[in-house]
């Protein structure tokens, strides 16, 4: 099967129109993935398609690839979150950020 996909992404035969890009992507601020895996499986429970960035690279580097593969939000994942449960929210078509509560999202 992987000789298969590998065949077919060479002479470029999948459609472009198949592949769509997550809705959201989690970049983790804080000292532990622990609650980016929660809030991952969170959101694809309330069928939203999203993934954790997996690597503490430069912001800049990580919104990059946010920007490259279309992600529509980034959602930025700091200590507050713990406490309140308060997410930081950046839609990456507009540029426009914000502060709203995990149950608003």
């Amino acid at each position: 099967a992987e000789r298969i996909y590998d065949i077919m992404s060479d002479l470029n035969l999948f459609p472009k129109d198949i592949i769509s890009a997550p809705k959201y992507m989690i970049i983790n601020q804080t000292n532990t993935f622990v609650n980016s895996f929660k809030l991952s499986s969170y959101l694809i429970g309330k069928g939203y398609s999203c993934l954790v960035y997996p690597d503490d690279h430069k912001l800049k580097k990580q919104l990059k690839y946010a920007n490259d593969i279309k992600v529509g939000s980034v959602i930025f994942l700091t200590e507050p979150f713990d406490l309140d449960m308060s997410l930081e929210v950046k839609d990456m078509e507009s540029g426009s950020q914000k502060n709203i509560f995990l149950k608003d999202l």
